[in-house]
């Protein structure tokens, strides 16, 4: 059978396959054609809504286990029946497409079920069926023009080299002529096949049981962001994607020296993502993505690590067997430009490669800041059979970025009230440059002023574009992966998958460091150490010393997964067993920061030539009293000659950073190995589905400590540096279902638990010799998920309770450590104590897609978080101390102002976002698309702090706000090529507002801003 193939519009063989819970895809035919594919005559349980035929036909093939073919265009736009109940998987086809122009019609020799619009009365047989009208928007991979563009430079080249193999006659999308699905493979059980044109909905997932699962099945709550949003919205990087989502928003904090964006899941931070379902370090850009996949809640089971309320899983773009070449530019505000290009070509019969390429640059509306971004990505499918899928996967990306300061914390408001001071010592001070002057003087004896440590919001003091990092500043990323996805169907009912990957990151910074670098202090000298008049007195300033810094690490992944369809008279079950190894290799950490010259008549002191654990830590002292600092006055402002922070020949060096008494953690080196098993079900025809699963992780680390000499410039071990060997396991469960209470309505429930295996062993306790352990977790949701206007309103309402246990709590002041240190012998200072929060809520989620041209999402959440069971060691202590008749004022103190109940820093109660297009299709204004929106955050809290001066410390929350964009699109044609022009404006208001996960740091949002984005075909 050939299907007919007009260059105007794409021609799609649909032959779609199995990916709900309960039963395995039909292998395609690759036999000769005489021989008939599997029998399609066999019973099965049919629960299929009414919806659109580009819809209901990929239900029906993944219910019935059998391929179809149809042009999907012959069927977009068509309303198919609703169908339930055991049947024929023919007859369930005829009754779907009853009442419709659609027939049913079934090759002989094959017995393929193939989709057909019915002639019209007295067309004869073997007329040709009508073309199908041009679709308006074309959005989909398999929706493509098959000629190759001429153009002039690299990518023209580029482009014809990839454009030499097409196979002959080739139609997009289309099966080879020796027959209905040869060459095609179908290893639906593991990968996502959407039905086109479905505007912001998706109705399939791979996140909530690690195969492909229908939402409305899933007893997870899982947003889907896909491509089209994406586009809408002009999307450059995960973390502005994450901003539209009911939760998993990327967390404000710029000060922080990782390259990897952190993700705020229902107010809990998480450290990681993931990346096809498995743990993700390396940056990651927009440019390779098809989709984001929240899977709010825990999800042990599943992929091992993660918090107890959720995790941002990233699918990537995969090559298709198609032809298309898709280039987009990007422009808009704080000089952004962007370029990339999206290449499929199909080089023969059953090898497919993709081309991914990304090129930005930006800056920023606060000084120094910019950020510029290349990338290569790609992606080889090779199927050697229907049964036997073979992806090789690379990625290469290239980050160089001036990060802001972020929001500097008052260090002066309690000395302008009340006068009072400390003094610097060998520890906060050193030799100090003004580059105003360029005076440097001793500050040791000078005086330090007092504050609250709550950030600045006041521009009038600290303006927002201020950025005293300057232009010198780095945080910059290497990045290089490889990964490999191998499917194999082995029977019909049994399917593996292993999946591979290897990344390399190169993370190199040039930051801010010192005890001072966060703050803003009052000068309250009136006298400089050399008796002279201080021409800064009562002047604001902050001050710093120039740190550098290199991380290599590298980081291995693996998961085998194998999937049994078990098929008994009352149930179906798909079993599934998987095994996982996360191997993280730390290559080197290597960090050095700015001293007085050694060699230059300015040192103090002498430094040890000795590898011993003795010279060691006089040597650390020693570099500590030469730290060498820059202070910046506010007035002066952050200009590049006096920020450019260039080492001062003959004075001072940039020398190691000795990492303090105990050395410097240089093997961080970790492995994660895990198996586990569950299986997901289906009872009463479909109605009732389930989920269990139990599973085993291990974190299996021997760390050691680095030594360095000074004098020699090596480092060494000592017998001090092995720590001891650290094995921890943890066992994960989860339980769920759904029952469909009706064709709109389904309920589930789930019940799951979270470990956090990259957080490690938590790190030492306050009690010597102990550490804290892993943080883990657990979590319930409650949810309905309902359809109306035959699914083009669907909606997911989710109540939940997430607890997460044994994390890292703030740690006391130098003096209160001091304090508990002379008190207790069996006292760690060097340790931490722990914490745990609690949490419940609700989430709503609704896409619309009212018409083809009108879609929507909207979703809003609101949640209570407070923590409990703080500090359980340092009450001990405390307790101990009273027992004892011992006095420990500070201690008290810092009990007393964290209390339990009080929030996570970052938590904010309630969030909403609202997106909407509308495409006009006809009248003047065809091809003209408008859409907008708003992003609506509740005030944040902050942390606790004494802002009337009680001695008591209150709750500190940054206000709320709601910012509304606005977006506009219009197709036009440029070089008879099919053009889109897309508009976005963010906070078209101008609302000044702030972004902070607590009482410092942070960063002012961003004012006004526009892109405008131009996507074709070529």
């Amino acid at each position: 059978m050939r299907v007919p193939r007009p260059v105007y519009y794409s021609c799609v063989l649909s032959m779609l396959v199995a990916g709900p819970v309960r039963t395995p895809a039909q292998p395609a035919a690759t036999r000769p054609p005489a021989i008939a594919t599997p029998p399609a005559d066999k019973a099965r349980d049919f629960r299929i809504p009414a919806a659109d035929a580009s819809e209901s036909l990929v239900v029906f093939s993944q219910q019935a286990r059998i391929a179809v073919v149809y042009i999907v265009e012959h069927v977009r736009g068509i309303r198919t029946s609703a169908t339930e109940g055991r049947l024929a998987p023919r007859n369930a086809l005829e009754r779907m497409v009853a009442g419709t122009p659609l027939i049913v019609v079934e090759d002989p020799r094959t017995g393929t079920l193939m989709i057909k619009r019915r002639p019209p009365a007295g067309t004869p047989p073997s007329a040709a069926a009508p073309a199908p009208p041009k679709p308006e928007r074309n959005t989909q991979p398999n929706m493509s023009n098959p000629r190759t563009p001429s153009r002039a430079g690299w990518l023209s080249a580029l482009v014809a080299l990839l454009s030499t193999h097409p196979v002959a006659g080739q139609t997009t999308g289309a099966a080879p002529a020796g027959g209905p699905g040869e060459g095609a493979t179908t290893m639906a059980v593991f990968e996502v096949r959407e039905a086109p044109d479905q505007g912001y909905r998706s109705t399939q997932s791979i996140s909530g049981s690690n195969t492909v699962e229908t939402l409305r099945n899933t007893p997870n709550s899982i947003s889907v962001l896909n491509r089209e949003l994406m586009e809408d919205l002009n999307i450059t990087n995960m973390a502005e994607l994450s901003m539209y989502a009911v939760t998993g928003e990327s967390d404000p904090d710029s000060s922080t020296t990782s390259t990897i964006s952190r993700f705020t899941f229902r107010g809990i931070v998480s450290s990681f993502a993931l990346r096809n379902g498995i743990v993700w370090f390396t940056p990651v850009d927009s440019f390779n993505i098809e989709r984001a996949e929240v899977l709010r809640g825990p999800s042990a089971f599943l992929y091992g690590e993660g918090v107890a309320t959720g995790v941002f899983n990233q699918v990537t773009k995969a090559a298709l067997p198609t032809n298309f070449v898709r280039p987009s530019l990007t422009v808009g505000s704080f000089g952004l430009l962007r370029g990339e290009l999206d290449l499929n070509r199909k080089l023969s019969r059953n090898v497919f490669a993709r081309f991914n390429l990304a090129h930005q640059s930006s800056d920023s509306y606060i000084h120094h800041a910019r950020r510029d971004f290349n990338g290569f990505a790609t992606s080889v499918v090779y199927t050697p059979g229907a049964k036997t899928k073979i992806e090789v996967m690379g990625e290469i990306g290239r980050i160089r970025e001036t990060r802001p300061t972020g929001t500097l914390a008052d260090r002066y408001s309690t000395t302008a009230l009340n006068g009072t001071t400390t003094a610097y010592t060998s520890a906060t001070g050193g030799f100090t440059l003004v580059p105003a002057t360029g005076r440097i003087y001793d500050t040791v004896g000078q005086r330090l002023s007092a504050g609250l440590a709550v950030a600045i919001t006041d521009p009038a003091i600290f303006p927002k574009d201020v950025n005293f990092n300057g232009p010198n500043s780095y945080h910059n990323a290497n990045y290089d992966t490889v990964a490999l996805r191998f499917e194999q169907r082995v029977t019909e009912k049994f399917n593996v998958q292993l999946m591979a990957a290897w990344q390399e990151i190169y993370r190199q910074t040039r930051t801010i460091t010192g005890s001072q670098s966060g703050g803003v202090y009052l000068d309250t000298n009136r006298l400089l150490p050399d008796g002279t008049p201080n021409p800064y007195f009562n002047e604001l300033y902050t001050e710093y010393a120039v740190n550098r810094a290199r991380t290599d690490e590298a980081i291995f992944d693996a998961r085998l997964t194998a999937v049994y369809d078990l098929e008994l008279p009352f149930t179906s079950q798909r079993i599934v067993a998987l095994g996982t190894i996360h191997n993280d290799i730390r290559d080197a950490y290597a960090a050095i920061r700015e001293y007085n010259d050694p060699s230059s008549a300015f040192f103090k002191g002498a430094l040890i030539n000795a590898n011993t654990l003795e010279a060691h830590r006089a040597n650390v002292t020693t570099l500590n009293n030469n730290l060498f600092y820059r202070r910046f006055y506010l007035k002066d402002g952050d200009g590049e000659a006096l920020t450019a922070n260039r080492p001062i020949a003959g004075r001072t060096a940039m020398m190691a950073d000795m990492g303090g008494n105990t050395g410097r953690g240089v093997n961080g080196d970790y492995r994660t190995p895990s198996y586990g098993a569950g299986s997901s079900g289906s009872y009463f025809g479909g109605r009732v589905r389930s989920l269990v699963g139990v599973r085993k992780d291990y974190f299996i680390r021997s760390p050691k400590n680095l030594f360095w000499n000074p004098v020699t410039l090596e480092g060494f071990m000592l017998p001090e540096s092995h720590q001891p060997h650290n094995h921890l396991s943890k066992t994960s469960r989860t339980v769920g279902g759904v029952i469909h209470l009706a064709g709109f309505l389904s309920g589930y429930v789930n019940y799951a638990n979270s470990v956090g295996l990259s957080s490690g062993t938590g790190g030492s306790g306050f009690v010597a010799g102990t550490i804290r352990g892993l943080s883990y977790g657990d979590g319930y949701e409650f949810g309905l998920r309902w359809s109306a206007l035959d699914g083009r309103v669907e909606s997911n309402w989710t109540y939940f309770i997430n607890n997460q246990r044994n994390t890292g709590a703030i740690t006391p002041t130098t003096a209160t450590l001091n304090e508990m240190e002379a008190l207790f012998p069996n006292f760690d200072r060097t340790g931490a104590d722990t914490q745990s929060t609690e949490s419940h809520g609700f989430e709503i989620e609704t896409v619309t897609n009212l018409t083809r041209h009108w879609r929507l999402i909207l979703n809003f959440g609101s949640s209570e978080l407070v923590t409990v069971d703080r500090l359980p060691v340092s009450r001990a202590f405390q307790a101990e101390a009273r027992a004892r008749g011992l006095a420990t004022p500070l201690l008290d103190q810092f009990i007393l102002n964290r209390p339990d109940g009080t929030p996570v820093a970052g938590y904010t109660k309630n969030r909403s976002n609202l997106v909407t297009n509308y495409r006009f299709s006809s009248g003047p204004l065809k091809g003209l698309s408008l859409g907008g929106g708003f992003q609506y955050r509740d005030r944040t809290y902050a942390g606790n702090g004494d802002l009337r001066r009680t001695g008591v410390s209150e709750m500190i929350w940054w206000p709320g706000y709601t910012l509304l964009n606005a977006s506009a699109g219009y197709d036009a044609k440029l070089w008879q090529r099919s053009v889109r022009f897309n508009l976005t404006i963010n906070n078209v208001l101008d609302k000044e507002y702030r972004r902070a996960s607590g009482l410092t740091g942070g960063l002012w949002g961003s004012p006004r801003s526009f892109r405008l984005s131009m996507r074709t075909q070529l």
